[in-house]
């Protein structure tokens, strides 16, 4: 996680515009007052007079070129004011023209002559102008939606830990845990409820699938956080309507405790 803080912004001497291409892992930005998340083949559009942060979510690999504002402005006069943050339609239409171009830039950028760099800056700033124009709007950013999601991630990579708790959850993500439960009343579940709700789902995908048939069904309750095989198999039937025993005979893999 990390910021561009204003009294960052306000000591810059010139404005750049950011494209970033995300090439690999996911990301979320929240720009100026808008928030937006991206992944891999996503385009998004940032300029340096704005307070931004920003989030990882997985693993980031990425281009950015930076673009002073006022080349932007020289070689495209009918833009005059700076672009909104936020994304580039980049999935089809001139916004895959650009996303394409961005990585062979980055790729060849430091090989070109000398005699062909003014052509390809040209060429680079009419595609994105072209892009820009049909830019996406930008989401109002929900702070609460941001945080749930965050605290989400987190539970569901702790999901196998046995002792992951509402307490434990919201001393992680420094938030205390009042505001932990308000953020659970958009889902309609409570922490724990929705805990018991992700683990009770990787215990069924597990139980039907091939990769675990040498595991038995206590031990697929065990690695994903339950303590005894009494409450599994009770929350298990409750929820899905059938024993874990029937859910694995009927795909037929692996083994059976004598208990479900």
């Amino acid at each position: 996680m990390g910021q561009r803080t204003r009294g960052q912004v306000r000591h810059d001497d010139e404005l750049y515009i950011g494209v970033q291409l995300t090439t690999g892992g996911r990301e979320r930005f929240k720009i100026g007052d808008s928030g937006v998340e991206v992944a891999s083949g996503d385009v998004v559009v940032w300029t340096t007079d704005q307070f931004i942060e920003f989030e990882v979510l997985e693993r980031l690999h990425k281009v950015t070129l930076m673009i002073p504002w006022s080349v932007m402005r020289e070689r495209l006069p009918e833009r005059k004011q700076p672009p909104t943050g936020g994304k580039i339609e980049s999935r089809t239409g001139v916004g895959s023209l650009l996303a394409v171009h961005l990585l062979a830039l980055s790729n060849e950028i430091a090989t070109l002559d000398e005699s062909v760099q003014g052509s390809v800056s040209r060429s680079t700033l009419e595609l994105l102008g072209v892009a820009l124009s049909g830019q996406q709007p930008s989401v109002t950013f929900d702070a609460g939606a941001a945080m749930l999601r965050r605290v989400q991630d987190f539970i569901l990579q702790h999901l196998h830990e046995d002792d992951l708790n509402p307490t434990r959850i919201a001393e992680a993500n420094h938030i205390s845990l009042r505001y932990l439960h308000m953020l659970f009343q958009r889902s309609d579940m409570t922490v724990s409820g929705w805990v018991l709700d992700r683990r009770l789902h990787a215990c069924k995908q597990a139980l039907t699938d091939p990769a675990y048939n040498r595991q038995r069904i206590s031990e697929i309750a065990f690695r994903w956080g339950f303590n005894t095989t009494s409450h599994f198999c009770r929350a298990f039937k409750e929820k899905y309507g059938a024993s874990p025993g029937d859910v694995r005979r009927t795909v037929g893999v692996g083994p059976l405790d004598e208990f479900a």
